[in-house]
């Protein structure tokens, strides 16, 4: 489909991949995921309401659905830098794997991207599909700060593995947090409200 558009000119994402990725962005958005006239439309008498969503969670899902749409109109091709700071804000986990997978495929198809988050989900998912056969050949390197020490500055440490760059501060505070956590009910099984 793109054969007459130069190299340069060329989408991030091409073929049944590119497809399926934005698909599952446009199902999304008509689910009511993803910012559209259905979501804030009154239901009818005989369907259930629509997923009711703050304001905050909506920007999650717009930002996620806008990246699809820029993908799917070769505003971000092969060739852009693409900077997404922490994309996981204001978005449902379950949504994470999606938005890597979009990132991922832009990374495949020739956008330079940009990632930084505090997730360790994010991190997580983001390893789990850089592992997988269609993502091997992917450059990448992993960047962590650390923050300044009381006598100098912050640190920088960096590889090709997430576990090149040392001890991850996000992991740590949820260790601790999961430590204190367990140990309101020693013996029992957490209580979640």
């Amino acid at each position: 489909a793109y054969a007459n558009r130069s190299e340069e000119n060329a989408p991030a994402m091409e073929g049944d991949a590119a497809r399926q990725e934005l698909n599952t962005v446009e199902q999304n958005r008509q689910d009511g995921f993803i910012g559209s006239e259905a979501a804030s439309a009154p239901p009818s008498p005989n369907q259930p309401a629509p997923p009711q969503q703050s304001a905050e969670s909506a920007e999650g899902y717009k930002r996620t659905g806008t990246l699809g749409l820029l993908l799917q109109n070769s505003t971000i091709r092969r060739g852009t830098v693409l900077f997404a700071d922490e994309p996981e804000t204001n978005l449902n986990a379950r949504h994470l794997p999606l938005l890597v997978r979009l990132l991922l495929s832009s990374a495949r198809g020739g956008v330079q991207v940009f990632l930084t988050t505090h997730s360790l989900f994010l991190l997580r998912e983001l390893v789990i599909q850089l592992a997988e056969k269609n993502n091997a050949r992917l450059s990448r390197r992993f960047i962590g700060l650390e923050p300044p020490e009381s006598t100098g500055g912050s640190s920088v440490s960096q590889g090709e593995t997430l576990s090149a760059i040392g001890p991850i501060a996000s992991l740590q505070a949820e260790m601790e947090q999961a430590d204190r956590y367990l140990s309101l009910n020693p013996g029992e099984p957490p209580a979640y409200e």
